[in-house]
């Protein structure tokens, strides 16, 4: 086994204890040459292993396995997580994370790479498509070219996003000022004609109260002056039955 430079001697000992696995540390080419398949925590060294001529199954283990599957699904952009992937722009190494990160599941696709399985001549012929992608240029600086037009890439889709959302927001803001300004112009319309119909109901109803109080003064006038006229003729009868006396 391969160990890692930067992780220490005893996370190995727990797995290879009891078992013919040796723990090689800054050796991981002349370990490659001598190997028939490999398991291959993804990075560079899925693309080192593929230009080593070994079958190779990549596996990555991360938390909420299933929540980490959706989200490369639906919202990640990179397809792959292998360099060897990523170069071919297409399945051929099988790459194990997420839900797909179990035992069994890892034990057989390095069983389909074992000398005289079919997988293994099929694998052997995409690195060489790989090679041909990388050309003549030195593997590395390929493989980081082909990296950074990834990133630039993902950051380009990332900013028509952004700005794509941020003009989606622009106008939603100016779709719903225009509705308030035509809902405040609706309010104040009615409102005008509102105070209208209130105004013109004042102005009849005291139209109607004056024309009221005009009728009852024109009444009351008419039976004063019929009183007036009553007390006259009264006055007037009384004269001719007591004619005033001479001395």
């Amino acid at each position: 086994m391969a160990g890692a430079p930067s992780v220490d001697d005893e996370y190995y000992q727990k797995f290879i204890e009891g078992t013919p696995v040796r723990l090689v540390k800054n050796k991981t080419y002349p370990l490659l040459a001598q190997s028939k398949v490999a398991l291959v925590t993804s990075g560079t060294a899925t693309l080192e292993t593929a230009l080593f001529d070994v079958p190779q199954v990549v596996c990555y283990e991360t938390p909420l396995p299933k929540l980490i599957r959706w989200a490369f699904n639906h919202i990640l952009k990179v397809k792959y997580i292998s360099l060897v992937n990523l170069v071919a722009n297409r399945e051929i190494v099988k790459e194990m994370f997420a839900d797909r990160f179990t035992v069994d599941g890892i034990a057989d696709q390095l069983y389909q790479l074992l000398p005289g399985m079919p997988g293994r001549e099929k694998m052997l012929a995409g690195y060489q498509e790989v090679r041909e992608k990388l050309g003549n240029r030195i593997a590395p600086d390929q493989a980081a070219t082909i990296m950074y037009d990834l990133i630039k890439k993902h950051r380009e889709e990332l900013i028509r996003l952004a700005k794509e959302r941020a003009e989606a927001e622009a106008k939603a803001a100016a779709e719903a000022a225009e509705r308030a300004r035509i809902k405040a112009e609706q309010e104040a319309e009615r409102a005008r004609i509102k105070a209208q119909e209130e105004a013109e109901r004042a102005r009849i109803k005291a139209q109607e109260e004056a024309e009221r109080a005009r009728v009852k003064a024109e009444e009351q006038l008419r039976i004063a002056e019929e009183q007036m006229r009553k007390a006259q003729e009264m006055s007037e009868e009384n004269s001719h039955q007591n004619p005033p006396v001479s001395e």
